[in-house]
Formats: C-alpha cells, structure tokens, sequence
C-alpha cells in the first residue's frame, strides 16, 4: 500500500524526486495497467487505494479469459509462435504444422493459464522437439503427437472436459496412418471439424442455461440452423 502511495503522488503531482536529487522532475507519462484481480473487492478489502483507482480507472477494458474467446487463439498463436521462433532462431515457415495441431487438440480446453499457458505450451513443443526433429518433415499426424506427448493435458481435459459430451477416443483426435490417401486424409480431417463444431455448440449451449436463442446469438447462427445442428447431434 505504501507503494500505491508513491505512485499515487506521481500520478497527482506529475514530478518525482530521483535517488540523490534535491529538487524534483517533472514528468508527463500515461500509464498502461493490467489486472486479474477485481480491484474494487480489493478496495473493499482494504488491500487496494480507492483515490488511486478511480486516478488509474480512466479508460477501462476488459478482456474476457481465453477460454471464453477461442476464436482469437489462433491469431494470437501464430503471434506468439513468431516471438519464439525469433528468439529460438528457429524458421517460423518449418514450424506451421504446429498450430493447426495444437488447435486439433485443444478443441473444449479451458486454458486456466490463459495466454501465458497458451505461450508456455507453444515454446514447450519447440524446446522439445527442436533437437529431435525435422521440422519441415512431419506429417500432420506427427505434428499431434509431438503436441500430445508435451501437452498431455489437452487431450485428456480439452473434449472431454465438457459433460454434456461422451468422451472421445483418444484415436480419434489425431489423423492416422503414415500411407493415407489425401481423400482419406480429407475425410478424417472433416469428421474432426465436425466433431469441434459439436463440442462447441455443446459448451454455448451450457453456458446459456440450455436457452437457444441466446446461444444461436453467440455462435453466429440463426436459430433454425441450430436446432438442425443439435437434431444432427442427437
């Protein structure tokens, strides 16, 4: 608290007093803070200054967990494999089988970490098999299960972490077969879309109390649409 103190004086003043100095600076910054705590039941809590936040609570944005926004992991994925490429000096181009089987797998996670555990898994797969594997060699199927063995916790918590769902066979979340035809390939390929389609609509539905309009308005569909999609289900 003494700390927010300070910082609250800063921010008031606009000067501060360096190590050593007699008379202070003036200073003209904005500041950028970030939060996963709720600060008002730490106001209440008397572990955080009301003045300082109500001076820090000027223009407010929240950003929902990663969990409730599934549709950005891909975009910030492919962010985050490009800083860990560049500081592994790895070729981002060798490595861009890894996101489409990191999303395969993922299909239901609720990623407690968030981005910092979505950046963590990423780098984990590079720093495993870095030294072990051609990159530009593999195969979408080697692809998941290099994910799979460094990230055992997507498949065993990603699909089947939704109840309203069965559970999934582990055989069915990867493609099989080294020899496969592209057809084949294609086909597997389809059947797993639908599948993260299926565990999708389950999981919005879940979340809107069973109630469909809502949940047609948050997967983007019409209501008629969805009500041909969960016949298809049952």
């Amino acid at each position: 608290v003494s700390l927010q103190t300070r910082l609250l004086r800063v921010l008031q003043a606009r000067e501060v007093l360096r190590v050593g100095a007699t008379e202070p600076t003036p200073v003209n910054v904005r500041v950028i803070a970030a939060t996963h705590r709720a600060l008002r039941d730490q106001v209440d809590k008397g572990q955080f200054r009301l003045d300082l936040y109500f001076r820090l609570n000027i223009l407010r944005l929240d950003v929902p967990p990663l969990r409730a926004r599934l549709q950005d992991i891909v975009p910030i994925a492919q962010a985050l494999q490009g800083k860990i490429c560049q500081r592994l000096g790895m070729d981002q181009r060798t490595t861009s089988g890894l996101l489409d089987a990191l999303i395969d797998l993922a299909q239901g996670y609720d990623w407690p970490g968030n981005v910092r555990e979505l950046e963590n898994l990423i780098e984990r797969v590079m720093a495993y098999g870095g030294a072990q594997v051609a990159w530009q060699a593999m195969s979408p199927a080697q692809w998941r299960e290099l994910v799979a063995s460094v990230a055992p916790e997507l498949a065993e918590r990603g699909v089947r972490a939704l109840p309203s769902m069965s559970p999934v066979p582990p055989n069915s979340l990867r493609l099989e077969g080294m020899g496969a035809s592209p057809a084949t390939l294609s086909a597997q390929r389809k059947q797993m879309q639908a599948q993260a389609e299926r565990v999708e609509i389950m999981k919005v539905l879940a979340d809107c109390d069973g109630d469909r309009a809502l949940a047609s308005e948050k997967l983007g569909i019409s209501r008629t649409t969805l009500w041909r999609k969960l016949k298809d289900i049952t």
